[in-house]
């Protein structure tokens, strides 16, 4: 059965519960980005101080609503889609991924996606929390939750900036 016959009311309740705090940090995102990032370049180029403002807004918003509202640290670096997903999130592959612009933010906290355990499950819980945006629109294509630190350092994409997290 592919995804798109599936109905909701024959989904389990956690899932739809995860689905709905999905929608609402993609929501967030857009709401964030009423107008498109002038940013432009090849991964790893400096990113503007307005860009900055608007990523650090985002990604505390994100790390509120996943349980941290004060993060240890955000950082982020403009890479490809592929790259983030293979050393920042683990090894995940998107097909096409690799022709695709994106900022990295990766934060240190204590996360948790509340409501998205299976039936009878633990809700996800990690240390750190990865995320990629779209360069252009700003809109949330991946998020990752885990114990461990990226694979390699956020260096190897480009140069990487640190976020103000409030503390």
């Amino acid at each position: 059965m592919s995804v798109s016959t599936w109905r909701i009311a024959r989904l389990p309740r956690r899932t739809v519960a995860y689905l709905a705090a999905t929608a609402a940090i993609c929501a967030i995102s857009l709401s964030m980005t009423a107008g498109l990032s002038t940013a432009s370049g090849k991964p790893g180029f400096t990113i503007r101080s307005a860009v900055l403002h608007r990523l650090s807004v985002m990604s505390l918003r994100g790390a509120r609503l996943s349980g941290d509202s004060r993060p240890r640290w955000i950082d982020v670096v403009a890479t490809n889609r592929a790259a983030a997903l293979a050393d920042a999130m683990h090894g995940d592959t998107v097909p096409g991924a690799a022709g695709q612009e994106v900022y990295l933010i990766v934060m240190r906290g204590d996360f948790t996606f509340a409501g998205a355990a299976p039936p009878h499950g633990r809700d996800p819980k990690g240390r750190y929390m990865s995320v990629t945006l779209d360069i252009k629109t700003l809109q949330t294509m991946d998020i990752g939750l885990s114990n461990r630190p990226p694979l390699v350092p956020l260096r190897r994409f480009g140069r990487v900036y640190r976020l103000r997290t409030g503390k």
